[in-house]
């Protein structure tokens, strides 16, 4: 039985990594994109402000639950 919650805690952690992986590299696009808009076209991407914003919040949480996970 133990065996069994420390191969799904494995997957969970692997899981996890991966969406904060994904989720850094969308806010990185994100705002690198933003930039280049507004620097060469004179326009943004409407109502793009807040997604940079809620994937911070959501890399924190995620980021929160990996250390608890590993007791830091």
């Amino acid at each position: 039985m133990k065996k069994l919650f420390e191969t799904i805690d494995s997957r969970i952690k692997k899981v996890e990594l991966f969406i904060i992986t994904l989720s850094l590299a969308t806010l990185i696009l994100l705002s690198f994109s933003q930039v280049i808009n507004r620097n060469f076209f004179s326009s943004g991407i409407s109502n793009i402000e807040t997604l940079p914003r809620y994937l911070v919040l959501f890399i924190g949480f995620l980021g929160a639950s990996m250390a608890t996970s590993e007791k830091r």
